[in-house]
Parts: C-alpha cells; sequence; structure tokens
C-alpha cells in the first residue's frame, strides 16, 4: 500500500478522481490486481463500458495504465472518451492522453503493448487492432479496423466487406495525422510520415520511412528514439 500511495503523491490529480479509479479497477480486475490501482483515469468520459479489460503483463502496479492524461498541452484538456463492449487488452505500461478517443464494438478485440503512448488520437475497433511494444501513435492519427458503413453493389445488392484486422509493430512511430484502415500490417521499427494513409499492408523492411497517400517506402535503415 505504501507504493500506491507514494505514487498517488507524485501525481495530485490522481486524488481528485480517486473515486472513479477505485470504481473502475474493481469493476473489471480481478482482485488480485484490482487492489494495486494499475488503471488511473483522469477526466475520462465512460460510454457503454460492458466489455472486458485485461491486463496482461508480468508485473502489475499503480498507475501503469493511465487514460486522460493531460501530455498534450497545445490540446484542451478534455480527458479521453472511452467506449468498450468488447474486450481490451493491456500488456503492460501504456498512457493515453487527453484529446484521444477509444471505441471498441461488440466483438471486437484490441490489444495495447508495453511501452505504447497514444496521444490525441482516435481507435476504432471492430474486429482486431493489435499495437505492440514501444509504439508512438502521433496527434490527431485515426486507426480504424472498419468502414462503420456498407457499401453496396447496386446491381447485386452485395455487401463489400467492411471490416479487417490491424496491426502495428513494434517500435513504430506513426507521426501526427496518419491515417490508418482495416487489413493493414505495418513492420516493426517503421516510421510512417504526418499526413499519410496506410490503406494495405506494408511490404517494406523493418527500419523504413513511409510517406505519402497511400504510404510507400521513401527510405530505408533509419530508426527513431523519444
Amino acid at each position: 500500500m505504501s507504493e500506491i500511495f507514494h505514487k498517488i503523491c507524485r501525481d495530485s490529480w490522481v486524488f481528485w478522481n480517486l473515486p472513479k479509479i477505485i470504481w473502475f479497477n474493481f469493476r473489471y480486475l480481478p482482485f488480485k490486481q484490482a487492489y494495486r490501482l494499475p488503471i488511473w483515469l483522469r477526466k475520462t468520459h465512460l460510454l457503454k463500458c460492458d466489455g472486458k479489460i485485461i491486463i496482461d503483463a508480468p508485473k502489475v502496479f499503480p498507475g501503469m495504465i493511465r487514460l486522460g492524461t493531460n501530455n498534450v498541452s497545445i490540446y484542451p484538456d478534455n480527458g479521453v472518451c472511452f467506449k468498450n463492449r468488447g474486450t481490451l487488452i493491456f500488456k503492460g505500461r501504456s498512457h493515453i492522453s487527453n484529446s484521444s478517443g477509444i471505441s471498441i464494438a461488440g466483438g471486437g478485440k484490441m490489444v495495447i503493448g508495453n511501452h505504447v503512448a497514444i496521444n490525441a488520437s482516435k481507435l476504432v475497433c471492430y474486429e482486431e487492432i493489435c499495437i505492440e511494444d514501444s509504439v508512438m501513435i502521433g496527434w490527431e492519427s485515426k486507426i480504424f479496423d472498419c468502414d462503420i458503413h456498407y457499401v453496396v453493389d447496386e446491381n447485386s445488392g452485395t455487401l463489400y466487406p467492411n471490416k479487417g484486422p490491424i496491426t502495428i509493430g513494434h517500435h513504430t512511430w506513426l507521426c501526427n495525422n496518419v491515417t490508418v484502415t482495416k487489413n493493414v500490417s505495418i513492420p516493426p521499427n517503421t516510421i510512417v510520415a504526418s499526413h499519410s494513409v496506410v490503406n494495405k499492408c506494408l511490404d517494406v523492411p523493418e527500419y523504413s520511412l513511409v510517406a505519402g497517400i497511400p504510404a510507400t517506402l521513401k527510405k530505408h535503415g533509419i530508426s527513431w528514439k523519444y
């Protein structure tokens, strides 16, 4: 308990949100994890959260997962919109900053790896989104594994498939205003430049920079760091 108190004292905003944090952790996690208060909420707007939350990590500790932190100072401090009717799996430490939104539909599964930062971005999951370890998602990016609506063939009445899985490989950086659509796999150690659209699997080697609409290989043999 002393570890929890110490961490809360370093982040005074936790005191004001403690009732919701306690309720949320004990509502969604088993007791052996919940009492450690691993998920902290700050200005989090909860919408239809009747799905599952699983923490699948070797160590569970206070505040390892933070929703709504005021990390992006140029945006209004309006927290996070959070809707989960499917399954959300955390693999370790992650921060989802203010002005972000997460929506998981019934039957959808989202996996968020260790050391993942999601900054003022929107994620919509109807099938499966897997974000591997050490991924950085920049401001105003959008990751949708579905089209929400259907496209219809007017002659036959056929509905075209409107969803498909997304995988973002470890240590990938999506710069600001990147869009990722359904049926996409991004290799590990990739940089996706600002305002790019990834609408198909990227057949590029690791340590690549891709850019454009649609995104294509621009440079190879580079990496990034915080």
